[in-house]
């Protein structure tokens, strides 16, 4: 499949086409075949606007690229802490290795997000030396 980057849009038609020999039709579905090849196979939307899947965590697909955004108040020890078990679709699983973002945990402290690649979980790693009450940040990744 192509990408935006790598794709290209298809020509329009100019006024010598002539719509009985597909020039119209055929350019519309040329289109269209562009557009659902912008996003993974099998999806039905091109955009799935912001899903919540747990208190505090949801993610947005639009194209291939999926966002999950995180903003939680618990108790996040030193550590690999899950925040929701199996919150991210299948579908939507990142390809390879857990996609990884850095993690606000609150008091100036950092750490890193993940979306596990095996099982969809969100979770959150953090190495401050204290358990932190707080974990927000941004996970950013393309599927296929």
């Amino acid at each position: 499949m192509s990408t935006p980057s790598t794709s290209v849009s298809p020509v329009g038609p100019t006024e010598n086409d002539s719509t009985w020999n597909g020039g119209f039709v055929r350019w519309f579905i040329n289109i269209t075949d562009w557009i659902k090849s912008l996003s993974p196979a099998g999806a039905s939307v091109y955009d799935t606007r912001r899903v919540i899947v747990a208190p505090g965590i949801s993610y947005r697909r639009v194209g291939k690229a999926v966002e999950v955004a995180v903003s939680v108040t618990a108790g996040c020890p030193v550590g690999l802490s899950t925040l929701a078990a199996a919150a991210i679709p299948p579908s939507l699983w990142p390809p390879g290795t857990n996609a990884r973002g850095e993690c606000y945990l609150g008091d100036a402290q950092i750490g890193q997000l993940f979306v596990d690649s095996a099982t969809g979980d969100v979770g959150v790693i953090q190495q401050t030396g204290a358990t932190r009450g707080l974990a927000q940040g941004l996970i950013r990744y393309f599927v296929d």
